[in-house]
């Protein structure tokens, strides 16, 4: 257990460790929404969502490897997507009016406006920041559906680095492609019908095959060399912030090409170390990255919305430090409040929170 990463005995013995790296994820992410582009730790905020991709997709894919039959592995992705899907119609309504306010949906409403809410629920955002549980819904059905027609993992690995490239190009390097002829035309057209890939499934696919593989294989990496692996490409990886940046490529920062590395060794640092007892309930730790994650991006437009109407304006690092702050607060609150109500008489629905 020292020196490899096992499916069962990882989620039997370690798997708390995952529930307290969620929560410290959920606070990452808060970190992408709530800071400029250029800011100098945004490749440090951005591991968060692959590796949120890599942790649901291990322990979706470890018990996969348990079930003997197509069958009872159809019934467990279903029983996967149901929850997913659960969780997010569920905050879809309590988020709706500012939902509705953000995205316009009032302002001028036809039939276009019905292809947006329904294009934005299967391939892009509703409420803010819901673009990862459907992207992780729809990223694990292609790499399961691909496994379960027998191909093979490096085929896999190989769509989803085709398409994880072809994401980075078009958004830490947008400015370099736009030269290509055509390509405008031809990204906007896929935009129009689906959304921007790096902000859909096309990025989930890469992290999720990866969660598979290390799910169903023994790996064994001396943590040393882990180690120092994840100080280099932690280094590339400021590499390449830096000279997007000082090129001007950059359109969205979203998908960096050192950062499905930079993952899997942070990820295999983590599963090779050794088990810890924690003294605090980490499930509980679970539920609050969940609902942080969920609802912190309404939240900040809301507190954003008003600093405006007082006159404030949020546009310096000192502001918008002050914004993270109170929306991370204002997030946990309500997460501890519902954890605290859930259990009373007639509140039951408020578990499809988390």
């Amino acid at each position: 257990m020292e020196n490899t990463i096992t499916s069962n005995e990882y989620i039997k013995v370690n798997g708390n460790k995952f529930d307290f790296l969620k929560l410290v994820l959920a606070v990452l992410v808060a970190g992408i929404h709530l800071s400029h582009t250029g800011f100098v730790l945004r490749p440090v905020f951005r591991i968060a969502v692959p590796l949120f991709f890599m942790i649901s997709s291990y322990l979706f894919f470890s018990r996969q490897g348990e079930l003997q039959s197509h069958q009872l592995r159809k019934q467990a992705f279903f029983k996967f997507a149901k929850r997913i899907l659960a969780l997010y119609l569920f905050w879809f309504v309590v988020l709706l009016p500012v939902t509705i306010d953000h995205r316009g949906w009032c302002s001028n409403v036809n039939i276009f406006t019905v292809i947006d809410i329904v294009r934005g629920f299967f391939f892009g955002s509703t409420f803010k920041a819901s673009w990862f549980l459907m992207a992780s819904l729809i990223g694990t059905f292609i790499v399961w559906y691909l496994a379960e027609q027998k191909v093979k993992d490096r085929w896999i690995i190989v769509l989803g680095v085709l398409v994880y490239v072809g994401c980075c190009l078009v958004s830490n390097y947008y400015h370099l492609c736009d030269k290509i002829p055509y390509f405008d035309r031809l990204y906007h057209k896929y935009c129009f019908f689906f959304t921007e890939p790096y902000n859909s499934f096309p990025m989930a696919i890469l992290f999720v095959a990866i969660g598979k593989l290390m799910a169903q294989n023994k790996f064994q990496v001396r943590q040393s060399t882990l180690k120092v692996a994840i100080l280099l490409l932690a280094i590339c990886l400021y590499g390449e912030f830096f000279m997007t940046k000082h090129f001007c490529l950059v359109i969205k920062d979203d998908c960096f090409f050192l950062m499905p590395p930079l993952c899997l060794c942070l990820f295999m640092h983590l599963g090779q170390s050794k088990p810890h007892c924690y003294s605090f309930d980490t499930i509980t730790m679970r539920s609050l990255s969940v609902i942080i994650y969920c609802c912190h991006n309404s939240i900040a437009y809301v507190i954003a919305r008003y600093f405006r109407t007082m006159g404030m304006r949020i546009d310096t690092g000192s502001e918008l430090f002050v914004l993270f702050t109170l929306t991370l607060s204002i997030s946990s609150l309500i997460a501890f409040a519902i954890l605290c109500v859930e259990k009373r008489r007639n509140l039951g629905w408020l578990r499809f929170s988390h």
